[in-house]
């Protein structure tokens, strides 16, 4: 089984906007929406957890059910920093994953899916143990 992490936890303080920039529409939709649906799309990708600022999970959910995200397995909060946020999401990703299972983590904020890449990059951690 292969996991993306989709990584939004952040405030985004230093953009400079009045919301974090993975919230920030681009044609009536927020910049996460488009990175959980190319992710929702691929074919390599079984399941996905968005880790998102407490303040946001319920318009992420909102959003998910609107581009009809059936990979998405939960939506949980971030920590007060990087390294808590990640963990709250493999805490939640355990509840299904096993050993030999593959996790990516993509932050939100940058907004580029690589179909290809992603089927290549998990290949490579198959093969070698890490990507």
């Amino acid at each position: 089984m292969n996991a993306v992490l989709l990584m939004m936890g952040g405030s985004g303080t230093r953009f400079g906007a009045d919301i974090p920039k993975q919230y920030i529409l681009v044609n009536d939709r927020p910049v996460f929406s488009y990175i959980l649906e190319k992710y929702n799309q691929l074919a390599c990708v079984d399941r996905i957890i968005i880790v998102s600022h407490k303040d946001w999970i319920d318009y992420v959910r909102e959003q998910a059910e609107l581009i009809s995200a059936d990979k998405l397995y939960a939506v949980v909060p971030g920590g007060d920093t990087r390294s808590e946020s990640v963990k709250n999401g493999l805490i939640c990703a355990s509840e299904f994953l096993r050993p030999e299972d593959v996790v990516l983590m993509h932050d939100a904020t940058h907004p580029y899916v690589d179909g290809e890449g992603t089927a290549e990059v998990i290949e490579a951690v198959k093969q070698y143990g890490g990507a």
